[in-house]
């Protein structure tokens, strides 16, 4: 079960963000405004977007560095890649990284999408006891073949919210606000950290890499996230990139 729950943006566009993420991933409207729009799938909320913007990412600030989309198998993820290419969706990227295989773009705002699929665990590399996630080119044909015929129809049963990747001015204070949550470090990159529960490659990461100030709330970009965690009373606390953080009890156990 994903840690991360669900996570909401402020925008400049909301009807154009709103079509933008509804064709994406085939996200349904659940509540709409004239200043807010509830996506999601299946009756659950996956994607909230608030007006009230000024202008777009300013990619120099704290904040999201791409939410990543969980889908469940290869063959859904190949699915929706033909389904991008079909549309004309403009990709920045794919890579291998061991443990799950992915694909980046950015809407157009400029939030960062990440769009994976998790390989089996027991193929995750490990180096001496501990995991090795990689970066490495993703074999784009493959992937495509991998999709046997099984059409895109929507965000399916089963895909999620699978992790939040986060940029932040200040590298030590965010790593020691989700270590006091109780993440674990499950890996070290040069600038950039990673942090799960329960074994998983991450749930949450953030690095230093473009981000140089703190998050400016007229610029568009994240406003708040729900992860899921054991009861801590206070449910709401602001985390140390200026956003909301939501914490949720977990209704189930992996």
């Amino acid at each position: 079960m994903t840690r991360t729950d669900w996570l909401d943006l402020l925008v400049v566009d909301l009807p154009s963000q709103s079509r933008f993420y509804q064709d994406l991933f085939g996200f349904e409207v659940l509540e709409q405004s004239a200043t807010r729009v509830e996506l999601g799938s299946h009756g659950k909320k996956r994607l909230g977007l608030q007006a009230g913007a000024q202008r777009v990412v300013d990619p120099r600030q704290s904040g999201l560095y791409h939410a990543a989309w969980l889908l469940p198998t290869r063959a859904d993820l190949g699915a929706w890649l033909l389904e991008t290419q079909r549309k004309g969706v403009r990709l920045s990227g794919a890579s291998d990284h061991g443990v799950s295989e992915a694909i980046y773009l950015s809407d157009p705002e400029g939030n960062g999408i990440e769009v994976y699929w998790d390989k089996p665990r027991s193929e995750w590399p490990h180096v001496s006891g501990k995991l090795a996630m990689v970066t490495e080119a993703l074999n784009i044909r493959s992937l495509a073949q991998a999709s046997k015929g099984h059409r895109w129809e929507g965000f399916p049963v089963g895909a999620e919210l699978g992790h939040l990747h986060f940029q932040s001015h200040e590298l030590d204070r965010a790593a020691e606000f989700y270590e006091d949550l109780g993440f674990e470090l499950s890996q070290v990159y040069p600038g950039a950290r990673f942090y799960s529960l329960d074994g998983y490659h991450h749930d949450v990461a953030v690095n230093q890499w473009q981000a140089r100030y703190p998050r400016d709330f007229s610029a568009a970009g994240l406003l708040s996230y729900g992860l899921q965690l054991e009861s801590r009373g206070e449910n709401r606390i602001l985390d140390v990139l200026g956003t909301t953080c939501v914490l949720e009890s977990l209704l189930c156990q992996k």
